[in-house]
């Protein structure tokens, strides 16, 4: 539901619920047949990483202390690195 909720949400109740489950539906299995197991966890990774990149530019935006400010940009190189060096295992 999340992400046809969301989907709708975007295109301001264009893109009704079921249509949003068929989109949703095709592109797991598109992406199913295109890529391997390893690949999608590397892709969702990524993905992880860089959600997390963006949230740490938020934390920085409202930390007050340089001692945070430092982790922060810490944390924003690692994930950072990952969201573009990403791999998968085998």
């Amino acid at each position: 539901m999340s992400a046809t909720g969301n989907m709708e949400e975007v295109t301001n109740h264009h893109l009704k619920e079921k249509f949003g489950y068929l989109l949703i539906g095709g592109g797991a299995i598109a992406l199913t047949w295109s890529a391997s197991t390893l690949e999608i966890v590397a892709l969702a990774s990524r993905a992880f990483a860089f959600y997390y990149l963006l949230q740490c530019f938020v934390a920085f935006t409202v930390s007050t202390s340089s001692a945070q400010k430092l982790g922060i940009v810490t944390l924003s190189v690692l994930l950072a690195f990952i969201t573009v060096f990403a791999v998968p295992a085998s």
